[in-house]
């Protein structure tokens, strides 16, 4: 960053004039001020930019006057406050953890309070620029800063950490998203094979794309994977590496995190997804549909018996019940009751809707939900559902369905 530009932002009146207009369309501001001079414009409404962007995702800092805020494509690949938090827990405890890849420093911040020394990596001066003046906004002045990238800090450090944490970039040379580990900088493929024993533990967060059983058999010592959701929605991958070989079956757990309620966690294993046993059903009164980050553990299998639920089909990972489990409402799925089960002719799922409207969800059927919807002229809805899927013998079918609502929260499950 420019020393001018640098200078503007610490300018208590440029701070005043960011909060004051974070309700503005960042646009017109560019067009209205035209007495400010055209780059401190574009300066400033870049930090109204940022501070609109994150405002929910990270609200300690968005608090907080005084920080500064990097190019918006840098805040991309930024944890939230609760995930970043998530992530503190795991490490609790340890003396030394280095973030290699820091960027924004939102992760960084929260692994900080959870050891005794923190050291901050990042290759772009810039954003380390800006990552120390925000640590001491933040109080967090005891952290070390090393301007320089990922490999070279490793290749250069002679004692081992207990932590080493990495969100490897997700953009190629030419700016196009990537999530594959190889396309991503660090190339923990290429990494990793030397530098496990940099650390006791390693702590990885990667794209929600990432196959886990591609992870478990490429990334060496793995412990753990976390797949991490923030209102049911997956958020990203977590792993965590020993430096030495791992004892037993790795555990899989799918953890959503909420703003108001206690993390809800289901925990399984490769092995236990393998041996489970599940059987196959036609709808019955009620169907299930298990959260996104449980459909990412792959425990199709296990899920079911776990809650002695039949499936509808092999591939399709929907499940259905005659009687709901006693305590149905702490379920890590959504529960509906099943209206109607008919085939996916316009009239047949018209004349089951009450005013003609309805989410369309497609499982493991050969259509596309927004064309349903098109083609059957239905309103959204929030209550009832149109599941188009494949049942047990192999034919389409749409369940007409009335969503249950959960009055409490989920309890953990595993």
């Amino acid at each position: 960053m420019e020393d001018w530009a640098w200078g503007a932002l610490l300018k208590p009146e440029n701070q005043a004039f960011v909060r004051e207009n974070l309700h503005q369309d960042p646009h017109q501001l560019i067009l209205a001020n035209l007495s400010m001079p055209l780059p401190l414009r574009r300066l400033l409404v870049s930090q109204i930019q940022a501070l609109q962007k994150i405002k929910y995702k990270v609200p300690d800092w968005f608090a907080l006057s005084g920080i500064i805020w990097p190019p918006l494509l840098s805040l991309e690949q930024a944890s939230s406050s609760l995930t970043a938090a998530f992530k503190a827990q795991l490490i609790a405890g340890a003396q030394t953890c280095v973030d290699l890849t820091g960027g924004l420093g939102i992760d960084c911040s929260y692994l900080a309070r959870q050891c005794k020394e923190m050291v901050y990596v990042e290759q772009q001066a810039e954003l380390a620029q800006i990552f120390a003046h925000n640590a001491q906004v933040l109080g967090l002045s005891q952290i070390e800063i090393q301007q320089t990238n990922a490999e070279a800090y490793l290749r250069q450090r002679d004692t081992a950490v207990d932590w080493i944490y990495v969100d490897p970039a997700r953009r190629s040379e030419t700016q196009q998203k990537v999530f594959l580990l190889e396309d991503c900088q660090p190339n923990l493929v290429e990494t990793l094979p030397w530098a496990l024993p940099k650390a006791n533990h390693w702590l990885v967060k990667t794209s929600p794309l990432l196959d886990l059983h591609w992870a478990k058999q490429h990334l060496p010592c793995l412990t753990n994977i976390w797949v991490v959701s923030v209102g049911q929605e997956v958020k990203e991958l977590l792993f965590r590496l020993d430096s030495q070989p791992a004892v037993g079956d790795v555990e899989v757990a799918a953890v959503d995190l909420h703003p108001t309620r206690e993390a809800v966690t289901f925990r399984t294993t490769f092995a236990a997804e393998e041996a489970a046993s599940v059987g196959y059903a036609a709808p019955q009164k009620y169907l299930i549909e298990p959260w996104a980050g449980i459909m990412k553990t792959g425990a199709f299998k296990a899920f079911g018996q776990m809650y002695r639920l039949d499936k509808l089909h092999p591939h399709t990972h929907l499940y259905t019940c005659a009687t709901l489990p006693v305590e149905w409402e702490q379920l890590p799925a959504r529960v509906f009751e099943i209206q109607q089960v008919t085939n996916l002719d316009k009239k047949a799922v018209l004349s089951s809707l009450p005013d003609k409207a309805a989410s369309v969800v497609v499982r493991n059927a050969p259509v596309e939900s927004a064309k349903l919807r098109q083609q059957w002229g239905i309103r959204e809805s929030d209550v009832y559902f149109v599941f188009a899927a494949k049942l047990h013998t192999d034919k389409n079918a749409a369940l007409i369905c009335r969503r249950l609502k959960p009055t409490i929260a989920p309890k953990n499950s595993g």
